[in-house]
């Protein structure tokens, strides 16, 4: 489980299916030839519109077939350009398909302010062998973080965009990128990334001379990998850099990070660190460094924030050192909350007069002790109380009728007091002084409990972005002859919080961990609320009898934005908090 928004696997399925099953009785062609639909490629004609319906009939002819416990895999024909010049004078847009080139095929964008091509279902794609030429941005997808996604961009030359040349936007979260064997020419930006892993590897880079203030690649995901890449600067003295790092990881392996003009700024780093167990890190390995053109930031690594682990070794370092901390950081205050082993500094075998040592400060950093890290602000004790307070009157004072017995999976739920058994505070060990999975932090950090009449408010003090806190419910003994469905309801609080969810279950005789639930952004008909059950006899391939269960509860907090846009979220915020309406042991 990630602390990131992540569509069911229901809601994958579904939306794929529909964005790319729609002519499922059709056969998929080989190929879809552009030229067959009236594109010229003669440098001259717009081809706009026969384009787009070259890419449209594609998908027409696209099939979709689900498998068994994963999603859908498709057949679709290729989109093919043959070798010419197509002059475009809108954006087209893609959907989950193949467009490759044949010999050397391009592709120009008349019209600065608009994109090349452009998709906000980009799941499964491969764009190959296409030269593009203008625009704005030229390649620019998205989706809406749907799980397993694979977006390839290879063989392909990039020539002056006005923006980034590609970018993965934001909402892209659980895919991987993968660019390789690419020539970016005097493109504003040459990337831009939100994704969860994204892969550039034997990569050519020119920059802009016009880029100031501004990075050639900006990372914005989980992690960036660079290995092996070739980049001439075109220097022109306006902060420029080669990669800001707004993500957590950033290895760079192989890079020639140019000196032609002086050269600039390898990276910049804007991420501070996490005592989290995924803190944020930057590795510079076996690259040349020059960086004299950039006068302000004339190092390998300049740190406007300090990562969690920062490793610069085996480089070329021309007349520059290898780290420098911005002088607004004290580092002797800076690491208030990082815990032992949480932080890794160091340089090794590195070339260069000017390499130096690491900055004070990094070499033995300063623990000075925190509750938490400073960039997650929590809800004081008193405010918690307050807020649970407000909560629980809250919910005590509205009506509602009981919804009426739904059923899951097969199981109806049970209403007679015989048939289940009640897990609540009273009943059982409730804990949140449990640490939060993979870290030394205490759940009570991040989250506070309090009954409501037969309720229970979990509520968040600390923001839901990037962390994912438990209540754990200790030594529930289970009669799994009588009682073996395990089941639970959240109410609707009323108050509009994201209430997303998780739930894993050990079995302590034999530490078998199992998650059964991670709930999505309500794609199902708002199944944040809806009934679950589980039947922890056969999950756990029990026999029966009486069996002893921990029960981990987790308040994701991550919801749908505000906007229609499918990439936007929004996260839980302290004060915020769900509301669960029972947790049970349910008879067959």
């Amino acid at each position: 489980m990630k602390g990131r928004a992540r569509l069911s696997l229901h809601a994958v399925l579904v939306a794929f299916f529909l964005v790319a099953g729609c002519g499922c009785a059709q056969a998929a062609g080989d190929s879809v030839n552009v030229k067959d639909f009236g594109a010229q490629g003669d440098g001259v004609a717009d081809d706009t519109a026969a384009i787009q319906a070259a890419i449209d009939e594609a998908q027409k002819r696209a099939r979709s077939e689900p498998y068994p416990g994963g999603p859908y895999y498709v057949t679709s024909p290729a989109v093919v350009f043959p070798s010419g010049k197509y002059v475009i004078s809108d954006t087209v847009n893609l959907a989950g398909t193949v467009i490759r080139g044949e010999g050397y095929a391009v592709i120009e964008q008349r019209d600065p302010d608009k994109d090349v091509v452009r998709a906000d279902w980009a799941w499964r794609m491969t764009i190959e062998g296409l030269t593009f030429v203008g625009g704005r941005s030229h390649v620019s997808l998205a989706n809406p973080n749907l799980d397993t996604g694979l977006l390839v961009i290879r063989d392909c030359r990039f020539y002056g965009s006005a923006g980034p040349a590609v970018e993965f936007r934001a909402g892209t979260n659980s895919t991987l990128a993968v660019i390789s064997n690419c020539i970016f020419v005097c493109c504003r930006q040459a990337l831009i990334t939100h994704t969860d892993e994204t892969a550039v590897r034997d990569c050519w880079i020119t920059s802009s001379i016009e880029m100031r203030d501004q990075a050639v690649i900006e990372h914005r995901g989980a992690r960036l990998v660079i290995d092996h890449l070739v980049g001439v600067p075109l220097v022109n003295g306006h902060d420029q850099r080669w990669i800001d790092n707004h993500g957590a990881n950033l290895t760079c392996v192989h890079c020639r990070f140019g000196g032609e003009g002086a050269g600039f700024t390898p990276v910049v780093n804007f991420t501070r660190f996490t005592p989290q167990a995924f803190g944020s890190t930057i590795l510079l390995d076996d690259c040349f460094v020059a960086a004299l053109g950039n006068n302000a930031r004339a190092c390998a690594v300049y740190c406007e924030e300090v990562p969690n682990g920062l490793e610069v070794r085996d480089c070329i370092l021309t007349g520059v050192p290898a780290v420098v901390v911005d002088e607004s950081i004290d580092l002797n205050t800076y690491f208030r909350g990082a815990r032992p082993g949480m932080l890794k500094f160091a340089l090794a075998n590195n070339t260069g007069e000017m390499a130096g040592t690491l900055p004070e400060g990094l070499a033995d950093p300063v623990l000075a002790p925190a509750a938490a890290a400073q960039d997650t602000p929590a809800m004081s004790p008193a405010d918690t109380r307050e807020a649970l307070a407000r909560a629980r009157e809250f919910q005590l004072s509205r009506t509602s009728e009981p919804a009426p017995p739904s059923e899951f999976g097969g199981h109806r739920q049970q209403t007679a007091p015989a048939k289940f058994i009640e897990i609540t505070p009273t009943s059982h060990q409730w804990d949140l002084d449990d640490h939060m999975d993979a870290t030394t932090e205490r759940n009570s950090a991040y989250l506070a409990l309090a009954p409501a009449a037969d309720d229970v408010i979990i509520m968040r003090r600390r923001p839901s972005r990037g962390n994912w806190p438990h209540v754990l419910i200790r030594n529930v003994a289970v009669d799994l002859d009588r009682y073996p469905y395990l089941t639970w309801k959240q109410k609707d609080s009323g108050t509009g919080a994201p209430a997303t969810h998780a739930v894993k279950v050990l079995h302590k005789a034999t530490g078998t961990l199992l998650l059964l639930r991670e709930d999505g952004l309500g794609a199902n008909g708002g199944s944040w609320h809806r009934y679950y059950a589980y039947n922890l006899k056969e999950l756990f391939g029990l026999e029966g009898g009486e069996h002893v269960f921990d029960i981990k509860f987790y308040y994701l907090g991550i919801g749908p934005g505000a906007t229609s846009d499918p990439t936007d979220f929004t996260y839980a915020q302290p004060g915020d908090y769900i509301v669960l309406d029972f947790l049970r042991l349910e008879s067959d």
